[in-house]
């Protein structure tokens, strides 16, 4: 038995799936049922029951459950206290830019953010900046291959990620302006029906998330084209061959001077901009920096783009 035997089993218990935990913890369904499988044998008891086709806790997984919060806590601050030490000791701070996910922010943002580290705080020799999807992302950061990460994200595991968040808001869809749907106030996912996309593609939460969601409406998107750059979807969209989603109501002059967005009605289907470190790992002030909310990056940010800023906290 090992702690991350424990956490797997935590996350099916408190999921109550197989396929949802799964997914949030970056690994295959078969792989996770394996650990839980291997849990089950070393304790001789079932932890797990099917009933009517729903995934639900025997006695002894409840029990399981809740003798092991104690452990999962202490082992959560000795991650904590190692990682402490290792930042004193560290020459080098791996950063993970998920990519795209810098098109949440205003030009002025992104002009701060690109500048990180700032020469005060000692990184600036010390950066190391890698890119992936979402999903490589938090596979890295969880294998400590990086320490940080900076990911848009439908949903954030706090059982296994620290997080700061950074701007939040409704999923938009893009069309041009001469579009039907761009009449309408908001978006059903069902008026998706029948029309191309264009899509970040595999590894991105945004992309899966919608692709789940039409095909629980009872159809399955038409991808016209794969891009993870922002900028190219939208002038895909801007010949009118298709859709894309976006993350704000700010036009793109420059790619697409016809293009307008709308809200999906579906209040559920958001994204978070944030910074992402391993549970118990990030250490609270790089965590503020990263997320702009510390030192003169802060301060950079607000005077910048005091309006964006403001709009920071969600849509």
């Amino acid at each position: 038995m090992d702690i991350q035997q424990i956490k797997y089993f935590s996350r099916v218990y408190e999921t109550g799936s197989y396929a949802h935990a799964a997914v949030q913890l970056c690994i295959t369904r078969q792989a996770l049922r394996k650990s839980v499988h291997r849990l089950e044998l070393e304790l001789g008891v079932p932890l797990f029951a099917n009933l009517n086709n729903k995934l639900v806790a025997t006695q002894a997984g409840r029990h399981f459950y809740q003798v092991s919060r104690a452990a999962v806590k202490e082992f959560s601050a000795l991650e904590q206290d190692v990682a402490q030490q290792r930042l004193k000791q560290s020459g080098i701070i791996a950063l993970g830019e998920g990519r795209g996910s810098s098109d949440v922010l205003s030009r002025a943002e992104a002009s701060v953010m690109a500048e990180l580290p700032y020469v005060e705080d000692s990184l600036e020799d010390r950066l190391r900046i890698v890119e992936g999807t979402t999903y490589e992302i938090r596979e890295q950061v969880l294998s400590e291959q990086i320490a940080y990460g900076h990911i848009i994200a439908t949903s954030i595991d706090e059982s296994l990620f620290d997080y700061e968040v950074i701007r939040s808001g409704r999923i938009r869809i893009a069309m041009r302006d001469d579009d039907p749907l761009a009449d309408c106030q908001e978006i059903d996912i069902r008026d998706l029906r029948d029309r191309r996309w264009s899509t970040e593609g595999k590894g991105f939460d945004v992309a899966a998330l919608l692709m789940r969601r039409a095909q629980d409406a009872g159809f399955t998107p038409s991808i016209y084209t794969v891009q993870s750059a922002l900028a190219d979807r939208v002038r895909v969209v801007e010949t009118g061959y298709s859709l894309t989603y976006v993350y704000d109501d700010r036009t793109f002059p420059k790619v697409g001077p016809h293009v307008t967005s709308r809200p999906l009605s579906d209040p559920t289907l958001c994204w978070t901009y944030c910074v992402i470190a391993k549970k118990g790992m990030g250490d609270p002030h790089l965590m503020n920096y990263f997320s702009g909310k510390e030192g003169r990056f802060a301060e950079a940010w607000t005077a910048q783009a005091p309006r964006s800023r403001k709009q920071a906290s969600g849509d």
